[in-house]
């Protein structure tokens, strides 16, 4: 299995091998060890011959957004007749699902989170998992999309704390080891009070102090354009110290309304970063790209990332997305 670095990736992961391993239900029948490696689009291929020399009959991949290099990198496996499941709901794998379903042995692309999918696939199999892998989905499902409940599952804030500070330390750290360690927590069907490691899980992890980006997402704010229910903020000339997905979650908590920043990556490309609490990013984002504006997407319907197409005028991205709030928001007055 193939996972990303983050939360979703980690419990995605955690649910197939608790299928495989424990109950010998999916993807192969009868129980057998899984050997499990984080990655991303951009690193992928570094697997290829590590995947080629255990030999395996199936390999998933799961919560990997599509790109030409995970392509490529499944081309390679399928060469050693390798079975592909992808499971994923990047935008880019949704736009490219019909070129997945062509290379994959089986594939599952939705919008829902990944660990969410993977919990309606295996849910389908009549494959009931363990309430700490419920939990964790809940919480995921809840980061996402705001649900309190997911799966018949009850959450507490506290523990999706925990979640979204574990996802941001595990992705940034990349460390393989401290990785593998959480995804074999989750799998594991044994309690938490017999599991050391979990205490260390809750001890990793402090819950971040955001009192300073909150000052500057509250001082950028007075900055934002009104396109109907939408706030706009260009942050191309201002020098930046968070991620951006944070400053558009902290905007997004001032303004409750959908969030469009426009900022230039370290390669000077120019980004539109779109955060909603519903599927409105998502539905900005892909209009974006439909209408020759975005080049390439990125992110999840929550929280879309588009790749601007170089050298389009400001005047262009704002009224392309008044067309697209008249268009798929109404016409009525701002904010309803």
């Amino acid at each position: 299995m193939i996972g990303d670095w983050d939360a979703d990736g980690m419990v995605s992961v955690a649910e197939i091998v608790y299928a495989q391993e424990f109950l010998g239900l999916y993807p192969a029948r009868g129980k057998r060890p899984t050997c499990i490696f984080p990655s991303t689009p951009n690193t992928i291929n570094l697997l290829v011959k590590p995947i080629i020399d255990r030999g395996c009959e199936y390999l998933l991949i799961l919560d990997i957004a599509y790109s030409h290099r995970v392509q490529e990198f499944i081309n390679r496996v399928r060469e050693k007749s390798i079975n592909v499941i992808y499971i994923d709901h990047h935008l880019s794998s949704i736009i490219n699902s019909h070129a997945i379903e062509k290379i994959a042995y089986e594939s599952f692309i939705g919008k829902a989170p990944t660990a969410v999918l993977v919990y309606h696939l295996l849910s389908s199999l009549g494959i009931n998992l363990t309430d700490r892998l419920k939990a964790f989905i809940s919480s995921i499902s809840r980061l996402e999309h705001g649900n309190v409940r997911r799966g018949g599952y009850n959450i507490n804030k506290r523990l999706i704390d925990i979640v979204a500070n574990l996802s941001r330390y595990v992705s940034q750290k990349k460390d393989r080891e401290l990785w593998e360690r959480i995804v074999r927590w989750l799998s594991s069907p044994l309690p938490s009070i017999a599991l050391p490691f979990s205490t260390e899980i809750y001890k990793l992890v402090k819950i971040e102090d955001s009192s300073d980006l909150k000052i500057f997402a509250s001082e950028i704010a007075i900055e934002a354009k009104r396109i109907f229910n939408l706030r706009f903020i260009d942050l191309r000339s201002r020098k930046v110290n968070y991620r951006v997905s944070a400053i558009a979650s902290a905007l997004y908590r001032i303004f409750r309304m959908p969030i469009a920043i426009l900022i230039k990556n370290s390669k000077g490309r120019e980004l539109i970063v779109i955060k909603s609490r519903d599927t409105t990013a998502y539905t900005i984002a892909l209009e974006l790209y439909r209408r020759g504006i975005a080049v390439d997407l990125m992110g999840h319907q929550t929280l879309a990332i588009a790749l601007i197409k170089s050298n389009t005028p400001t005047t262009v991205i704002t009224n392309t997305l008044r067309e697209i709030m008249i268009s798929h928001m109404g016409s009525g007055p701002a904010g309803t």
